[in-house]
């Protein structure tokens, strides 16, 4: 019925004004615009990428000062994803950090510092997840920029360190264990 009366409105109003109802141009290309795109689901918000860039876990990322475009549809949905995945894990590995069982290990992976745990398999599977997370990120990365995967991992270690609370554990150059002061 709805639609019914909308027809009779715009047809009584093109009477009445004796308006002409002109459709807009569509051009038919090669390359989609940023419409299509996003009708077929292949574009990225920048909304949606502007809120996942500046996360706090994401943080990292943002050194980079990434753009939307550098980012394939698919390429920025598995970021989202691991993202959702380590959130997951994320207050395990803040209570294992605080508790001095892992640390921030000098490739720029987690480590067990402490392995005389009670539940050991499980502080295993909570550092395997997010360093194979990180490892998918950083490849992402090394794609992306163009860059060593050695530097990539060598940059996370450094940013790692530099956000790292006071007391927590991490491995120097060398592979000692050092509490930040």
């Amino acid at each position: 019925m709805n639609f019914l009366r909308k027809i009779i409105i715009v047809f009584l109003i093109h009477n009445i004004y004796r308006c002409t109802i002109v459709p807009p141009s569509i051009y038919i290309g090669t390359e989609r615009t940023a419409l299509e795109k996003q009708l077929l689901g292949e574009f990225i918000k920048k909304e949606e990428f502007e809120s996942f860039y500046n996360s706090s876990y994401s943080s990292f990322l943002s050194q980079y000062r990434l753009d939307s475009s550098l980012f394939t549809k698919g390429t920025f949905d598995t970021l989202k994803s691991l993202t959702k995945k380590r959130l997951l894990i994320l207050d395990e590995i803040l209570l294992y950090k605080k508790e001095g069982i892992i640390g921030e290990g000098n490739n720029g992976f987690l480590a067990i510092r402490d392995s005389n745990v009670v539940d050991l398999k499980k502080v295993k599977f909570v550092v395997s997840t997010e360093n194979e997370i990180r490892e998918k990120i950083i490849t992402i990365l090394s794609q992306i920029l163009k860059k060593n995967k050695e530097k990539i991992k060598k940059e996370m270690y450094s940013y790692q360190i530099y956000i790292l609370p006071t007391g927590y554990y991490y491995q120097d150059e060398k592979g000692r264990w050092r509490k930040k002061d």
